[in-house]
Order: structure tokens, then sequence, then C-alpha cells
């Protein structure tokens, strides 16, 4: 894929420019690296010539959602402030493995977490239906939790993911131009 150089550039004082990159490619495509928040402005303006008569097919472009929209369209929904409980209502209805402070393990699956059922005002409790016995709910104080293991492979998946695209900064894209040479 070939980088052209900027050849010439005007900047108008309406906060306008124009850029214009020159060169000779090798292969077929071109990549044009432009900042998100210009993508527009960008492709409503592109000009592409190609002197050597060859063909110009198309321009292409990623389109990615922003991290803010990614994040929200997934079952996992994390805070800053809360995110153990977070996690807990996010796995609702998954099996989790839960281990307390006092070394024991309860297994099940997660029906939710409350903020009532607590032994102290606002302390909060997750209700997990009992992996041996399912007419059996266990009440467990989030605060009393020393560890907590997904079973659900699928959600340990989204929960690597949403870590995945919060710690991502996107904030370019990149333009294709496909030609035939």
């Amino acid at each position: 894929m070939s980088q052209l150089q900027i050849r010439k550039l005007t900047l108008y004082k309406q906060g306008i420019g124009y850029f214009e990159r020159r060169g000779r490619i090798s292969g077929t495509t071109l990549a044009l690296d432009i900042p998100r928040e210009n993508i527009n402005d960008t492709l409503k303006s592109l000009n592409i010539v190609d002197h050597s008569h060859g063909k110009i097919f198309g321009v292409d472009y990623e389109t990615p959602a922003d991290k803010e929209t990614v994040l929200k369209e997934l079952s996992i929904k994390l805070t800053d402030h809360a995110s153990m409980v977070d996690l807990l209502k996010s796995l609702r209805g998954r099996n989790v493995a839960l281990q307390t402070e006092s070394d024991e393990t309860a297994t099940g699956r997660v029906i939710g977490v409350e903020m009532s059922l607590g032994q102290q005002n606002h302390a909060a409790t997750v209700l997990l239906q009992d992996s041996d016995d399912p007419n059996n709910i266990q009440i467990h104080s989030i605060a009393s939790l020393a560890g907590l293991s997904i079973l659900d492979d699928q959600a340990a998946r989204e929960v690597s993911f949403f870590l995945d695209v919060s710690q991502t900064e996107q904030s370019r894209t990149t333009l294709t131009n496909v030609n035939n040479v």
C-alpha cells in the first residue's frame, strides 16, 4: 500500500484547508489516515485524480462505531463507581462461582443484586440459584466476597471484550483508494 506526501497546502482564514497530495504509487491501493472527527468533511470534499489514465474503482473507508456505542451494545455494563455490583447485574442468568472471605465457594446462576437485603444500609447482596438444588436461593453479601469466577465462557469473553474496548482510543479512520494500475 502506497503513501503520498502533501505537496501543496492552502489554509483559508475561515478555518478551511486545502491539501494536495501527489506522487507515484506502487500497487493498486493507496491509504490515507484521517482524524475521526474530520471524516465527514473529508468525504464531502475528496477529489481523486489518476493522471496515468488508470481507472479508479472506488474508495473504501472504515466505519467502526465509537467506543461508547460499542460498549452500550454489550450485555456487560460496568461503571467506574460500582464495578462489582455492575458485573454481577450483567451476569444475571449466568453461572458463576463465588469465593467468600471464609474460603467457601458457592456456585449457581446469578438471579440479581439487591441493595435492600444487605446487613447494613446500602450493602449490596447477590442472589444465587444453587447449582445443586435449583429450589435453593443463596444470598451472599458482596462485601464478604473474596473472588468471583465466571463459569459461562460467553460471558467471560464478553467481559474481556468490554475491557479491551474500554482501553482503546480510536481517533483515526483510513480511506483506501482502489484503482487499476
